[in-house]
């Protein structure tokens, strides 16, 4: 089972929280893990429980389960955890030397999957994250959100994002391109 950690999950649970309407349409189980369990940001929790709560949020703030909403939680997780506990992994002006920490990055938060960068030309990379084995839309869009706000922070504010393959799709691995 593929684990997250507590310093992403924290941020889940407190938007689930804020937002009327969610605990009502997750599991008892899943209502239960939110409403008794402290979330520590250095210790690790089941990846499945923090999907099944973001998509919650979803539905709730957007009225439906079509990934609208996920980009925009990878681009505020971007935010915060490269400005607080994660700013060690920061690069301040240098757009492809932060997104070449994404596979190191990615380790701190998860404990499935590896990525590998790849230069394909000047202000352009591809980004693969293989070997994920809960590969699901929350981790695909939230990630895509992820890549282009890191690398926005770093100086590139150009940034975009275009996934070219994708492991829910038979891909065996999923691929982003992205400029700046």
């Amino acid at each position: 089972m593929a684990k997250v950690k507590g310093s992403i999950v924290v941020g889940v649970i407190k938007r689930a929280k804020r937002e009327s309407g969610v605990l009502d349409r997750l599991s008892s189980e899943d209502r239960e893990f939110v409403a008794t369990t402290r979330i520590q940001p250095s210790q690790w929790y089941p990846i499945e429980v923090m999907e099944r709560v973001t998509l919650a949020i979803e539905k709730v703030v957007v009225g439906r389960n079509d990934g609208s909403l996920l980009w925009s939680f990878g681009t505020e997780m971007a935010k915060v955890q490269l400005n607080g506990l994660y700013a060690i992994f920061r690069v301040e002006g240098d757009p492809q030397r932060q997104i070449e920490r994404v596979p190191t990055i990615w380790k701190a938060f998860f404990d499935d999957g590896s990525w590998t960068v790849s230069r394909l030309g000047d202000r352009h990379l591809e980004l693969a994250l293989s070997d994920a084995t809960s590969t699901t839309p929350v981790l695909c869009l939230s990630a895509g959100g992820f890549l282009e706000e890191a690398c926005r922070m770093a100086g590139g504010p150009s940034a975009a994002l275009e996934k070219s393959a994708c492991r829910l799709h038979g891909a065996d691995a999923c691929r982003y391109d992205l400029t700046w």
